[in-house]
């Protein structure tokens, strides 16, 4: 479902639930990704499944959607931002009707969800980062401008095929199924390769560790042991600058968090929001 955002862009986004009585969780895909990237995640953070107690909020409502340039919303000429998808953000939920969430995504979803809490805390609830980091070094900025040009002049197939020369190359722990592998080329692949370069260069030049001791709301950041594209030192540091943030390090997991520890990292965040639930329910 598509929704305008603003006179320029209209985004695609799927809600379940009720956000009118149920706490809402937004979800942010990672670079190349779309909504569907969520599929297996929803029914379980919707009904709460893999939380073994009870929970004071019974079911959230799950706001997913596109972020500009991917899946099914707008493609617009860049360039792009992180400070532009987050503006996108805020305007997909005023367009909702939705005045706070809890907030997160996984690499490229967790530095828009940075942006986000940064430029828009009073829509903020709480945030979870899922293998990303609040800045990018030299050598991870000259891959992704590698992968940047190379979409440009040979479009978007050919900076796929490359991608596994590039020094920011990461392979699941746990092997991904012919159909899952497919699944995830063929949504970047719907990326024209223009458009492509302009996603990879919004996430190649950010740094802003330095504001992150302006976040006051509850953050947990979970971390692959194994992730070599964005390695266990940038959630360190995330960590100790975001006062009051919870950090858990991942066994057996990669960049593709959600992928190789599907149950851990639903029941990592479940126990995270019903804590801030109730924080909230008693304050």
């Amino acid at each position: 479902m598509k929704i305008g955002v603003n006179d320029e862009l209209a985004l695609n986004y799927e809600l379940d639930g009720d956000p009118a009585t149920e706490p809402v969780i937004v979800l942010t895909h990672g670079m190349g990704s779309s909504l569907r990237s969520w599929d297996d995640d929803v029914p379980h953070l919707r009904m709460n499944e893999e939380e073994p107690v009870a929970s004071l909020a019974k079911h959230y409502a799950v706001l997913r959607w596109d972020v500009r340039g991917h899946g099914d919303s707008d493609k617009p000429a860049g360039p792009y931002s992180p400070e532009m998808h987050a503006r996108d953000l805020a305007g997909l939920l005023r367009a909702l009707g939705i005045s706070k969430a809890h907030v997160g995504g996984n690499s490229q979803g967790g530095a828009i969800t940075q942006r986000f809490v940064l430029d828009f805390p009073e829509m903020v609830t709480s945030a979870f980062l899922l293998c990303t980091s609040s800045e990018v070094n030299a050598r991870l900025a000259d891959a992704w401008e590698q992968r940047a040009t190379l979409a440009e002049m040979e479009g978007t197939a050919e900076a796929l095929r490359a991608a596994g020369s590039f020094a920011n190359a990461n392979t699941s722990v746990r092997p991904q199924t012919e159909e899952q592998a497919r699944a995830g080329r063929e949504r970047t692949l719907q990326i024209p390769g223009p458009v492509y370069a302009h996603v990879v260069r919004a996430m190649a030049y950010y740094n802003w560790t330095d504001q992150l001791s302006r976040i006051t709301v509850p953050v947990l950041i979970l971390q692959g042991l194994q992730d070599t594209m964005t390695p266990p030192g940038g959630a360190v540091l995330m960590h100790r600058k975001i006062r009051g943030s919870q950090l858990v390090m991942m066994d057996e997991c990669s960049h593709a968090i959600t992928h190789d520890q599907p149950v851990q990292w639903r029941r990592h965040l479940l126990n995270f929001l019903d804590g801030v639930e109730s924080w909230q329910a008693a304050g």
